[in-house]
Order: structure tokens, then C-alpha cells, then sequence
């Protein structure tokens, strides 16, 4: 399977919720509202005792036409590949809001 049909067949947001001990699995959908509205929902049983605690965003992208243009330029450039992962941190505020913001770094 080539890049393409990765990107194509694979969701574009994904959320997980992240504890010293572990990393799980919350949700996913190509609409990153949808996935924060359904990370919400799976959380509510659980969620009084959530609040504060940090999310993993992930954003799978594809970057097919800055990779090749890499391939034919002379500049050295920092593209390592045509799918691009954007790591975002979220934190839960309340029982219906998550905050998500990019750290310097995380691209």
C-alpha cells in the first residue's frame, strides 16, 4: 500500500487521552469536531475526574506536493516524507470543552 491509499483510508484526527502510566485510544474522524465531540462523549462516565487532565491530538496530513517539490529543489529542506503527523496537546476545561493548542516544537 502506497502513501496515498494510507492517507486516503485512515481518519484525519485522532484523540487520546494521556496519564503518566499509559496512553488510550479516544476517538477518531476526518472532522476534528466530530472527533472532540465524540472524545467528549466517550468521556462523560468518567468525566468529573478528567478535567485537567492533558489529550493527544494527532492530524495525519498528506504532503505529497511539497515532498516531491523537495525532490527537485537544491535547498535542503526538513520534509521527511509525503504524510505529515501534527501532534497537538488538549487539555479537558470542563464536561463539554476540550482545549487544543500547538507547542512550539510539535509540528
Amino acid at each position: 500500500m502506497d502513501y496515498k491509499e494510507i492517507v486516503k483510508n485512515a481518519k484525519k484526527y485522532h484523540y487520546y487521552v494521556v496519564t503518566t502510566n499509559k496512553t488510550v485510544y479516544i476517538s477518531t474522524s476526518n472532522k476534528k469536531s466530530e472527533a472532540k465531540k465524540m472524545a467528549l462523549e466517550k468521556l462523560k462516565p468518567n468525566i468529573n475526574n478528567l478535567i485537567g487532565k492533558n489529550l493527544v491530538v494527532v492530524k495525519i496530513k498528506s504532503i505529497a506536493k511539497e515532498f516531491e517539490k523537495q525532490k527537485t529543489s537544491d535547498e535542503l529542506k526538513i520534509i521527511g516524507g509525503p504524510i505529515l503527523l501534527k501532534f497537538e496537546r488538549g487539555l479537558i476545561k470542563s464536561p463539554k470543552k476540550i482545549s487544543n493548542f500547538v507547542e512550539m516544537g510539535c509540528n
